[in-house]
Formats: C-alpha cells, sequence, structure tokens
C-alpha cells in the first residue's frame, strides 16, 4: 500500500508547490492570502484525493501510458484561468479556487473515461465522437476568454452574453463586418475549423489505442469495484457540478436565474399588462388636443455632437445647432444613459423604475401604457429589428402601443410612417431609430458620406457622418410634425453613447458610452398654456441627467403625472433634484462623478 500512495503523494506535494510558486509569481497573491481562501484550499483538498485514488484504483502502467493525453485539456485551462485570475487585474478572485477544482477533477475523470472504454471494445467511433466533442468545448471556452480579453481588455460577464442572445443576425453580421477585419474573420474561422478536425482525429486516434489486454485495475473483487464505483461517481460528478460554477456555463446560469436581470426583462410583457391596470392619473391631467413626439436616439454620443460640444472639429449637428437659441428649444450638455447597452437602458427610460428607487422592472409602468391612460394614442415605430428575443425587452413596450410599426428601411423614412398615420386629435409618438448603431455606414443613405461636411481626414467619419443624418432626420421629423400635426412637444435622447475604441456594453465599460445627447422643444403656445415648463427646464438646463428619468420628465412635460411619477426626477419640474455627486450608471453600480471627464 505504501509503494501504491507514495507515488500519489509525491504528485500531490510536486503539482501543489508549482501552484503555489505561480500565484505567488503573480504578485496578486500573498501566501497568506492562498492559506486563507477557502475555494482555493478546498481544490488542493480535491488534488490529493485525486492523487492518491487514482494509484490505489488504476495500475501504473495505465497511468503512465495516458498521462499525457489526461493532462492536455487541464493543463489548457489551468493556463486560462491561472492567467486571468492571478496575472490580470480582473475582478472576483475567488472564482479562481472553482476552477483548480474542476480541472482536477477533470484530470481524474479522464481516466475513468479511458477505463470505461477498455471494457467495450465495438464503440470506438462512439466514444471517439463523444470525446471528441467533448475535448472541442474544453478547448473553444479557453480560446475565447482569451479572445474577448486581448480585443476588449476585459472579461466577458452577464451582460454581453446578455447582449449576444438579444442580438438578430443582422445586427451580429454588422457587428462583425465592424469589428473584425476580414483577413482576421477568415483566420478565425479557419481556426475554428482545424481545432474541431484536430480534436476528433486526436480524439479516435486516443480512443483507438485504448485497448488493454491486462486489467488496467489494481482490484477485481465485489468491495474493489463498489469503492471505485462510488469515487468515479464522486469524481464525475463533482467535475459535472463544478462546470455550472465557471465560465461561461456560470454566467448563463446566472442569466437565467430566477430573479435576474434577464428573466425580468423575459417577463416584462406580463409585468407590464398587469401594472398598466394599477396607473392612475392625478386628478385634472388628462390628454389635451395636439402631438407629442419622442425621438429615441442609439448609440449617439454628444461629446461628437457640435451642439453639445463646441469645440468639437466637426459640424455634426448643423440644425440642432441652428436651433439651439430658440427659446423653444432646451439643451441638456450633462446627460447619461442609465446603462450601455440598448435593452437595458430603454427598459429602464421608457419605464418608471429608477437607479435611485427600490422598484424594480417587475413593478414597471411604461410611458406607452402611461399615455394611453390619460387618453392619448399611441404609436410605435421603430427602424430596429425585432430580435428573437424581441418580447423580452423593448419590443415589449413598443407592441403596447395603440399602433406599431416595425420598419425595414433607413432613419430617414420617418417622415414617409408619419404621413400614413391615421388621424388622431391628441396623440404621443414613439420614434426608435438607428441612429449610430454600427455598422455605422449602413444607417445612412448611399453616397450620404459624399455629401455631409465631414472631413476625409476625421478618424471617425463613419461615425460622425451618421450624426449628421440623424440631425437631418430630426428636422425632418420635427418640421412635418409642426406643420401638419400640431406638434406640442418633441424629446430627442439617446439610448446610450459609444466608445470608438470599445463601441458599448459592459466588458469592458468606460464612460464614454453613457454620454448622451438631450434635448426637449416646447411650441410657443404649449408654453404659454403651461409657463412652468420652460421655467423650470432653464433652471435645470445645467443639471446632471440619466436617462432613466425619462419617464418622470416626459411625464411633467406631458402633463400626465402618474402614481408612478415622482416630481424629484422630472427636468420639467421646480422640484428636480438629482445631486451631481448621487448621479449613477450602469443600474446604479458605478457613480457618474468617477467619469474622467465628469464636470
Amino acid at each position: 500500500m505504501k509503494k501504491i500512495l507514495m507515488p500519489g503523494l509525491l504528485h500531490f506535494f510536486i503539482t501543489a508547490s508549482a501552484i503555489f510558486a505561480v500565484l505567488l509569481v503573480s504578485g496578486n497573491y500573498k501566501a497568506e492570502q492562498i492559506f486563507s481562501d477557502p475555494r482555493i484550499m478546498t481544490s488542493f483538498a480535491v488534488l490529493l484525493l485525486v492523487s492518491l485514488c487514482l494509484p490505489l484504483f488504476f495500475k501504473r502502467e495505465f497511468l503512465k501510458k495516458y498521462f499525457i493525453h489526461a493532462l492536455i485539456l487541464p493543463v489548457i485551462w489551468f493556463a486560462t484561468f491561472t492567467w486571468a485570475y492571478a496575472f490580470l487585474e480582473l475582478p472576483e478572485k475567488k472564482h479562481l479556487g472553482d476552477y483548480y477544482t474542476m480541472i482536477f477533477l477533470l484530470f481524474a475523470s479522464s481516466y475513468i473515461f479511458f477505463a470505461g472504454k477498455t471494457k467495450i471494445k465495438d464503440k470506438t467511433s462512439l466514444f471517439a465522437s463523444a470525446y471528441g466533442l467533448f475535448s472541442f468545448f474544453m478547448i473553444v471556452v479557453p480560446a475565447v476568454y482569451i479572445a474577448y480579453y486581448v480585443i476588449y481588455h476585459s472579461e466577458m460577464d452577464l451582460f454581453v452574453l446578455m447582449a449576444i442572445f438579444m442580438t438578430n443576425a443582422r445586427e451580429a453580421f454588422e457587428f462583425i463586418e465592424t469589428v473584425v477585419p476580414l483577413p482576421y474573420l477568415v483566420s478565425t474561422v479557419a481556426s475554428v475549423i482545424i481545432i474541431f478536425l484536430f480534436c476528433f482525429f486526436f480524439s479516435h486516434k486516443i480512443i483507438s489505442s485504448v485497448i488493454y489486454k491486462e486489467p488496467v485495475f489494481r482490484g477485481a473483487s465485489f468491495k474493489f469495484r463498489l469503492f471505485f464505483a462510488v469515487i468515479a461517481i464522486l469524481f464525475v460528478g463533482g467535475f459535472i457540478r463544478q462546470m455550472m460554477h465557471v465560465f461561461p456555463i456560470s454566467i448563463y446560469r446566472a442569466m437565467n436565474k430566477g430573479d435576474g436581470s434577464y428573466q425580468i426583462l423575459s417577463t416584462l410583457r406580463y409585468n407590464l399588462e398587469r401594472n398598466s391596470e394599477n396607473i392612475s392619473i392625478a386628478k385634472g391631467e388628462t390628454a389635451t388636443e395636439g402631438t407629442h413626439i419622442i425621438v429615441i436616439g442609439e448609440s449617439a454620443n454628444r461629446d461628437h455632437m457640435k451642439v453639445f460640444s463646441p469645440s468639437y472639429g466637426e459640424e455634426t449637428t448643423p440644425w440642432e445647432s441652428s436651433v439651439s437659441s430658440s427659446p423653444d428649444f432646451f439643451f441638456f450638455n450633462r446627460a447619461y444613459s442609465n446603462f450601455s447597452t440598448t435593452v437595458m437602458s430603454l427598459s429602464y427610460a421608457l419605464t418608471s423604475p429608477r437607479q435611485y428607487t427600490d422598484a424594480s422592472l417587475k413593478d414597471a409602468a411604461s410611458l406607452v401604457d402611461t399615455a394611453r391612460a390619460a387618453g392619448y394614442h399611441t404609436d410605435w415605430i421603430s427602424f430596429q429589428n425585432r430580435s428573437s428575443l424581441a418580447t423580452a425587452g423593448i419590443s415589449a413596450i413598443g407592441n403596447r402601443a395603440d399602433s406599431s410599426y416595425w420598419e425595414s428601411g433607413l432613419d430617414g423614412d420617418a417622415v414617409s410612417v408619419l404621413k400614413e398615420l391615421p388621424p388622431a386629435a391628441k396623440r404621443i409618438i414613439f420614434i426608435h431609430i438607428n441612429g449610430s448603431h454600427y455598422n455605422y455606414s449602413s444607417r445612412v443613405p448611399v453616397g450620404f458620406s459624399d455629401t455631409a461636411s465631414i472631413s476625409p481626414s476625421d478618424p471617425y467619419r463613419d461615425y460622425d457622418v451618421t450624426l449628421v443624418y440623424t440631425d437631418q432626420v430630426l428636422r425632418d421629423i420635427f418640421e412635418y410634425a409642426s406643420l401638419y400635426m400640431n406638434l406640442k412637444s418633441m424629446i430627442y435622447f439617446s439610448d446610450h453613447g459609444e466608445d470608438m475604441a470599445y463601441y458599448h456594453g459592459t466588458a469592458p465599460f468606460t464612460y464614454d458610452m453613457t454620454h448622451i445627447p438631450l434635448w426637449i422643444y416646447l411650441s410657443p403656445d404649449y408654453q404659454a398654456a403651461h409657463p412652468e415648463l420652460p421655467s423650470a427646464l432653464r433652471r435645470n438646463s445645467g443639471s446632471i441627467f440619466t436617462n432613466d428619468l425619462i419617464y418622470d420628465t416626459a411625464s411633467g412635460i406631458w402633463q400626465i403625472r402618474s402614481n408612478y411619477y415622482e416630481s424629484l426626477y422630472d427636468l420639467s419640474s421646480p422640484s428636480y433634484g438629482l445631486a451631481d455627486d448621487e448621479a449613477l450608471t450602469l443600474h446604479g453600480t458605478r457613480f457618474i462623478k468617477d467619469d474622467p471627464s465628469f464636470k
């Protein structure tokens, strides 16, 4: 027994010492931190158990023959996640022990798999295919993790995965077209194919070699087989369990938690239906004649908009700049998004929950339902495709309008849609444009770039051209509605901003992704009827604002304050009071005052 167990103990001490040394060299772990980390200590306990059990059950020759084969996948995972959590400045370092536990159990499970094959001689292809698919998955996962970090300098998180699941095919293609150069795309596809073929070839070779004339086990008694079965179940079951707690399955499970953000969005449609019955409009506040329009932009960064950033080198907002001095327009230079992705941002912007209160999307009332409760006819016009998960997000809000129109053309078609709307004396129109969403060149008509006054030397020319086009779209909507639709108010804001290096998302996150435009128009006769509105808007023009407060602000402007409304968060109210040091983004996880460009 001593001869059997001593090699196992030696293997444990060598492996453990090497891991300790690697963690200490990384500089992010001290000896006391390693010993005090319960997950790392658990992983070493598992390593000890594996090191003792394998030589106890399997003959030395069998262990030696397949040592390299059993080690390949664990080494790949060990290298990837030790690099990630020990050598990079990533959060949640506590998870490293979970990866180690899984890796050690994977090593043991490989031997159990090979041993199982020795008992079955005529199922080589089936075993090889199963092992090949498993190997492919276990190699691709670290590759994806590494590739994402190399590109974005951050790890893939919950909201990245949500964004992937909520992206339609067209958006996915445009993202790849914009972000990934063709040579990289070709090489990536080729690499995946090569890895896939290699996994199957290598797996078939390994499995074909698992033919042992001699017994692989050290014993054959009933007690031995029973003991081995128990340990095998513990190892394999433990490995499967640990896979649930590491990337990518861990974030997929977090996304699908019963009380998680994804599930809340998935049930938003039901919640809105239920909550709409509870909306009550303040006494004396009902729909009045006229049209109100709210235009929801996409990926517009105010730092690239001349009207908000006069020092910007390109004139990206010629019409907006021309009306900015009008007493009928109110521009807000300190507006931020509440989140850096569309679904999460607009789910808050267009509903009653805020980052500053305890209310959740489960308890949300939408602007659409509030407008309908006040007696307005509501129209939803969207130029964004409905994804396969549309009912989980914005479409759930838009579909509750009296009329909804899902357009496939360019934003400039908005006026054409307005012309086709049925008559309504009292109406509120929501227009969701594609704005500046990548692929930038796909957001403007063919040849528009040639006519836009953007310098060819502008490093962000394609993006800036989209802002010029949006400026033109806003002008056309405004002018048509003013002439033919008895326009009383118009609000324009963006869902989120855009970072020129990282676009928008959460991994990585930059504050540029939250810099959004916001302006409000009130017609002269509407101002005369409600003089308190322009007075408050002027007073609050220098205030900080986050777009999860659009519900309150729009409700105030439209004079349809409900039981979900709070004047503290209404820019058109003298009671508006969001302080600079209280303003938040990323749903309450980041202070806006920490923005390097905050002023």
